[in-house]
């Protein structure tokens, strides 16, 4: 009697002790589990919504009460920024570095009480950087170089909102990317897996001229259509975008 009672006492601990960890799992967050190289983990649910431009103005809104880099690499200096920005509530506020200078710039910069956009300029001013400012990210992009003619940096063709708000593919989100030296194809195609499995079937990208070496890609993402998403991919790897209907062609 008493190896019987034994084992109902301990199949009753084992199954509380699954339903607690069953209900533990329900409740974790599947957003962008991501490994060491950044890719979810399979199984990921797609997150489909949507995404606005940044409202006018929001980047002259965002306080930082201080910022005191010494000797700062500016891929953490932009990484502070970000994540302040988003503890302030402002989740689709990105920063993207498509070229990193091929030796990454290291800042010292002490600022108190200042909007977030005076601290990126100033800091793109020390990286020696130029700012553009996109709908949907703020663009940290090389500046021409001397005597090449060129008048400045040219904004990268972006979606007008009317456009967007009309533009089915636009409406899928990528809600969040945080990827670390990834390969340019790896990463074409988890964002045209994404797509497709979000209900896009005849979505594609397509890599005409391969670099060679293929590059490795630093970026990170939140909250932004993936048609955004797809743009910042080809600056990072110096290549040309455009459109034919629902393939995305990258030269």
């Amino acid at each position: 009697m008493k190896i019987e009672a034994f084992k109902v006492v301990a199949s009753v601990i084992i199954a509380l002790a699954f339903c607690a960890m069953s209900e533990l799992l329900a409740g974790e967050s599947l957003t962008n589990p991501a490994g060491s190289n950044g890719f979810p983990l399979a199984g990921q649910p797609q997150v489909t919504g949507t995404a606005r431009p940044r409202a006018a103005g929001i980047s002259q809104q965002i306080l930082i009460d201080k910022i005191n880099f010494k000797e700062t690499t500016l891929s953490a200096a932009v990484s502070y920024l970000r994540l302040k920005a988003q503890k302030l509530g402002v989740s689709n506020f990105n920063i993207v570095i498509p070229k990193m200078p091929s030796r990454e710039p290291v800042v010292d910069l002490t600022l108190e009480n200042v909007p977030i956009d005076v601290a990126i300029k100033y800091l793109a001013d020390l990286a020696g950087l130029h700012v553009r400012n996109d709908p949907y990210a703020t663009v940290l992009e090389m500046k021409p170089a001397a005597g090449s003619g060129k008048a400045g940096p040219t904004a990268a063709p972006v979606l007008s909102n009317v456009a967007i708000s009309k533009d089915p593919i636009s409406k899928i989100i990528v809600n969040k990317i945080d990827f670390s030296d990834v390969p340019l194809s790896d990463l074409v195609s988890y964002l045209r897996d994404k797509a497709q499995k979000s209900g896009a079937k005849s979505f594609n990208i397509v890599i005409l001229r391969m670099p060679d070496p293929e590059p490795l890609l630093n970026i990170t993402l939140a909250n932004i259509p993936i048609t955004a998403a797809i743009q910042y991919v080809a600056e990072s790897a110096s290549l040309k975008l455009r459109r034919e209907g629902d393939i995305f062609v990258l030269f």
